[in-house]
């Protein structure tokens, strides 16, 4: 027995003339009319298949809608009793149709497991899908900073070629001078020909002695010119060379965190001691840090330098992200490992390029240097930012 509306209350009921009327909602036939008796005696139970009557006491199941004698239903009287009795909605269902709401409930049941588990499944595709448009944001973000300093690289060669056409045009010019200059000493050569009463042949002089000398002296700043301008190009074809291969290698690293101090595992097996690594770097992002991260999110991992038999400090431990903002959020919650004892040794630091390291370097003096000069005593000097942003930084320390 299970909650129903007034419209499945029993018709029939025993010896009482509320029991006997019958429920508004039901009393009428197909055709509009009231229900006759022979109308309400000819249903019969769905058990024994004999006519219900009006005296007797019997249930009209709400699914299949068919009238049974509470005995053939088995039904205490007294549970039939307080079905008349109680003034609120109650519903009735047959031995068999309880039998298909088991099935039914059992089938909702199943039905609700499977739609949370492809719930989950939807919402772990979902997840990847953000990742994945993460990625995409990040590398068209990537590509437009690359493709901006490409340009800026592309007509800086574009300016090295324009100055080497230059200085080629200034070495025709050049070249230029010295036949011009050729050809005026060769018109003197005739203007100073030899007279009758002179004793000095100046067309000689000129020729044997003047000539050569400018003609070397001309050469030699000529050939000098021109090394100039060579090593100068070379010098800026380099320089260009130098900062592609600087950009290549500042996107490689971009995404790269070293960490230092980091304990070694004593696994002689090179894949146990990477694995023990990744356990360390999986259990300080998820639960020191509380930062989401997938198994997938690592795409590099490993230490650097080899193994020395005496050596107790641990190498330095490289590790790539699929993600410039998961290397930013690990960069940025380091702080929260000060309360943890184990990593009071472990420090984490961008994957520098040379010229980057170089840079730190010449700003760790300059920063040691300002902080000398500073007589108040009431600021440190540190080096601090991004890689392609590193500046001294005035602290004020705190008491």
């Amino acid at each position: 027995m299970s909650q129903i509306s007034d419209k499945q209350v029993p018709k029939r009921r025993v010896k009482t003339g509320r029991d006997r009327k019958l429920n508004q909602d039901e009393d009428v036939n197909k055709d509009g009319g009231p229900i006759s008796n022979c109308e309400v005696i000819s249903n019969s139970c769905g058990i024994c298949n004999e006519i219900v009557k009006d005296d007797e006491h019997a249930m009209k199941c709400e699914i299949c809608e068919v009238w049974f004698h509470i005995v053939c239903e088995k039904m205490p009287s007294v549970v039939y009793d307080y079905i008349v009795a109680v003034d609120q909605h109650i519903s009735w269902y047959c031995t068999s149709c309880q039998k298909g709401c088991v099935k039914l409930h059992k089938s909702i049941k199943e039905l609700r497991k499977q739609t949370g588990i492809l719930s989950n499944k939807q919402t772990v595709l979902e997840e990847k899908v953000n990742v994945l448009a993460e990625v995409v944001v990040e590398n068209q973000e990537a590509s437009k900073a690359t493709e901006a300093r490409l340009g800026t690289l592309e007509a800086k060669a574009v300016n090295v070629e324009d100055k080497i056409d230059n200085n080629n045009e200034k070495h025709m010019i050049m070249e230029n001078k010295l036949g011009n200059l050729e050809a005026k000493f060769a018109a003197w050569e005739e203007k100073l020909s030899p007279g009758a009463d002179s004793n000095i042949n100046y067309a000689d002089v000129v020729k044997n002695e003047a000539v050569p000398a400018l003609q070397s002296i001309m050469k030699k700043e000529i050939e000098q010119f021109k090394n100039n301008m060579e090593d100068k190009d070379k010098r800026q074809k380099e320089e260009y060379e130098q900062q592609v291969q600087e950009l290549k290698d500042e996107e490689a690293r971009k995404n790269n965190i070293i960490i230092y101090g980091v304990p070694e595992s004593k696994e002689k097996d090179e894949a146990k001691r990477r694995e023990d690594d990744r356990k360390f770097i999986m259990e300080t992002i998820e639960n020191k840090m509380e930062i989401e991260i997938r198994q997938n999110s690592l795409t590099k991992l490993f230490r650097l330098g080899k193994i020395e038999p005496n050596e107790e400090k641990p190498r330095p431990l490289l590790v790539g992200f699929n993600l410039h903002s998961i290397k930013r959020d690990v960069l940025a919650q380091t702080k929260k490992l000060r309360d943890f004892v184990e990593y009071k040794d472990v420090h984490f630091n961008h994957d520098l390029t040379k010229t980057q390291r170089e840079k730190v370097k010449t700003l760790v003096i300059e920063a040691k240097q300002q902080e000398a000069n500073d007589k108040s005593g009431n600021f440190v000097y540190r080096v601090r930012g991004p890689p392609d942003k590193l500046v001294v930084k005035k602290i004020r320390k705190i008491n």
